[in-house]
């Protein structure tokens, strides 16, 4: 049955964003990588039962996620693989907005690591660190490309090789494009002799995905949430909320929606949300509260609520990446948090026993590359800060997808410390933030709020 419903899921898609190969070709060279990128996001032959493609982990009806953890967020917290006995160990998380993230690097600023992709930000898009290049010719110097080159010969994925190991995964791939339908607009992009070195094909064509991933079919800027940026000048960061002092603290303090509010695309419920998301809490932050003052939800604080800027020649933004420039909130600071999640049980009834998931703390090489100074054992249990854009449609939530629902994450944000006995121990112990959640001291009313909020972020 799920195969079918796939099935039709990629039919559906391809009547949305139709692609010929030798139709329509403009002379814009970006044009053509995306279209061609976009071909292959598409194509189930890259797996080895022909039954999965980027796409069918990362589809448009999803918010880019997965659409069968959407409808089954309980029983499918991760993702099926192109054998249907086998799945992954994480929630498969949105491709859109993914090519913001920069380059895997230490912010001395911040003392914080940042960018990458995957949950563990082990796909760095360093240019200089070859442990990155493992598949193709050497790393891409995107985030968003070297993500790209996993999953085809990953056995728990699209398994191209799982049957035969003599084949690697580079000319797995690269034959099955050179025999495609797409295989002239390969070479129009890359030039008639784009086949002739494997390696170098196959890193290509995760550029060629990174480009249709980060093109407008994918990364839209088109939710409510944008257009009411747009109505209010362009910059929500403070919206209802001012800065004060408190025991010699900054403070964003809750003041709601201004006076007499209106909006042609915000509810006042809505707005209220997004006030409660910009303001800060007393109860979490230990100030003195006046019984009049409402506690905020200081999510903010990770997922960002001011323009994203993109500046020219910053380092750690890839030379292919988004064009320098102002673009709304992407609603993610790009780092790592332990958030105190629990074990989700259900991942192992369906990939079988799994070892405790240290998250970027597992990534020692890397981190002892970007930072060589850093201590790996105060990244355990860090997982990638995600943006919430499209974040109704990609349930379930957390890197093991243990919450099914938007509504079970922020009362899990607002109550995890609550000493109520209300959650389960975390999954990995050190290192979780207990400075920015766990008792945020939101009422019901307000946590329902944030979550129609929440609801405004879908494209």
């Amino acid at each position: 049955m799920f195969h079918k419903f796939y099935c039709f899921l990629i039919i559906l898609s391809a009547i949305a964003f139709p692609i010929a190969a030798d139709a329509g070709i403009g002379p814009d060279q970006e044009d053509l990588k995306e279209r061609l990128g976009g071909a292959i996001y598409r194509d189930l032959t890259l797996s080895i039962n022909e039954n999965m493609a980027c796409m069918t982990c990362h589809h448009p009806s999803a918010g880019f996620a997965d659409p069968k953890n959407r409808i089954f967020p309980e029983w499918f917290p991760v993702s099926q693989g192109s054998i249907p006995t086998l799945y992954g160990g994480r929630n498969a998380p949105m491709s859109a907005y993914a090519g913001f993230s920069p380059i895997f690097h230490y912010d001395q600023t911040n003392s914080v690591f940042t960018g990458g992709l995957f949950w563990d930000g082990r796909a760095s898009g360093r240019p200089d660190y070859t442990a990155t290049g493992t598949l193709g010719s050497g790393p891409t110097g995107d985030p968003l490309a070297d993500q790209a080159k996993g999953p085809p010969g990953n056995p728990v994925e699209m398994g191209l090789t799982f049957e035969n190991t003599e084949l690697t995964t580079e000319a797995a791939v690269v034959g099955i494009i050179e025999r495609s339908s797409y295989a002239k607009l390969f070479k129009k992009v890359f030039g008639q002799d784009a086949f002739a070195d494997v390696k170098v094909a196959y890193n290509n064509a995760s550029l060629a995905l990174a480009a249709f991933e980060r093109s407008s079919a994918v990364t839209k800027f088109n939710s409510k949430f944008d257009k009411f940026v747009k109505e209010q000048g362009g910059d929500v960061s403070s919206f209802g909320v001012i800065t004060i002092t408190i025991q010699d603290e900054t403070f964003r303090k809750y003041v709601g929606p201004p006076k007499h509010f209106k909006s042609r695309y915000f509810s006042y419920d809505e707005a209220d949300g997004l006030a409660i998301f910009n303001a800060d809490s007393y109860t979490q932050r230990n100030l003195k509260q006046d019984p009049d003052n409402e506690n905020g939800g200081q999510c903010y604080r990770c997922h960002l609520t001011q323009n994203h800027v993109v500046a020219k020649n910053d380092p750690n933004i890839p030379t292919n990446g988004p064009r320098p420039g102002t673009y709304n909130p992407l609603l993610t600071d790009f780092t790592f948090d332990n958030l105190g999640i629990p074990v989700n049980p259900q991942i192992a009834k369906l990939a079988g026993p799994q070892s405790t998931d240290n998250g970027l703390g597992a990534q020692t090489e890397l981190l002892k590359y970007a930072c060589p100074g850093c201590d790996p054992k105060l990244e355990l249990g860090k997982f990638k800060v995600s943006s919430l854009r499209n974040i109704s449609r990609t349930a379930p939530y957390g890197h093991n997808g243990y919450f099914a629902t938007m509504y079970d994450i922020v009362h899990f944000y607002n109550t995890r410390d609550t000493g109520k006995g209300i959650w389960p121990d975390p999954e990995v112990s050190d290192n979780v933030n207990k400075v920015e959640m766990g008792n945020l001291g939101l009422t019901l009313k307000q946590e329902l709020k944030v979550v129609k909020f929440l609801n405004t972020l879908d494209d």
